[in-house]
């Protein structure tokens, strides 16, 4: 008698379980927006190595830097990046001319002695869309060019490109000039020169400044 209960109640129990009800899966949606960020290029300063004048050779100093350009905008719009660069000026020099003693002047030449190429635009790791070889981010063109005080074209991403962040490597040559022009003078009433005047290439330090212009809906 006791055999029999028990295999009714194992009987029961699989029953039970045979027949559990199974329910839908229930869903629900995430949703968020964005909001888009800036363009922007992150500057770095060039100092070139120190060169040695020269009267009858071409002399030449060349340095690479490393411009970073940002596009958070989330627009697709496209972009280019162009650089000026000002006149060259010096520091403050004797004026040897100058029957004042301590008198001084700067000189100055063209911001048209300093040559660039682009050697490289790359994506920065996982940070927004990869480079491509037909739309950019690209070098514009494949040759050496003259920089001047108006903007020149370097780089450039068609619209739907360049949606990221890109390191660059540019290369600056700086061709010294065999002479300069006088810029300032402290005393002019007793120097020998004005400004404008025509003198050899001095001896010292100096400087000009880039411009960085980041074009938009290119």
């Amino acid at each position: 008698m006791k055999k029999k209960i028990i295999s009714s109640l194992l009987a029961s129990i699989i029953f039970a379980a045979a027949t559990t009800t199974v329910f839908a899966d229930t869903t629900s949606q995430i949703s968020t927006s964005f909001t888009g960020g800036s363009l922007s290029v992150t500057p770095e300063t060039l100092v070139l190595p120190a060169a040695v004048i020269s009267a009858s050779t071409v002399v030449t100093t060349e340095k690479n830097i490393h411009p970073l350009i940002n596009d958070s905008r989330g627009t697709g719009g496209g972009w280019s990046l162009s650089i000026a660069v000002s006149d060259f000026e010096s520091v403050a020099l004797p004026d040897k001319t100058n029957s004042a003693g301590g008198s001084t002047m700067t000189v100055g030449f063209s911001s048209g002695y300093l040559d660039a190429s682009v050697w490289s635009v790359y994506r920065n790791a996982d940070a927004g869309q990869a480079e491509d070889a037909t739309h950019g981010p690209k070098k514009v063109g494949d040759s050496l060019v003259t920089l001047g005080t108006g903007p020149t074209q370097m780089i450039v991403a068609d619209a739907g490109y360049g949606m990221g962040e890109y390191q660059t490597d540019i290369n600056f040559i700086l061709r010294l000039p065999k002479s300069g022009k006088v810029k300032t003078l402290s005393a002019p009433g007793t120097s020998n020169y004005s400004v404008g005047s025509d003198v050899g290439l001095l001896d010292g330090s100096y400087t000009a400044t880039f411009t960085y212009t980041l074009g938009t809906g290119i």
